[in-house]
């Protein structure tokens, strides 16, 4: 019942989802250096002794 259904997979329905894929990278690229750095920070930081 479903087989012809998904037995297409051309530029229409891959093309969204590349976009998104794509904006998801970039998003990453922008932002990931400064998250990196800000997670290296919390966690290079010596335990509080209490």
């Amino acid at each position: 019942m479903f087989e012809p259904l998904l037995a297409y997979i051309g530029p229409e329905t891959v093309l969204p989802l590349t976009s998104v894929l794509a904006g998801a990278m970039g998003v990453a690229m922008m932002f990931g250096r400064n998250v990196l750095r800000g997670l290296g920070r919390i966690f290079r930081r010596p335990p509080r002794v209490e």
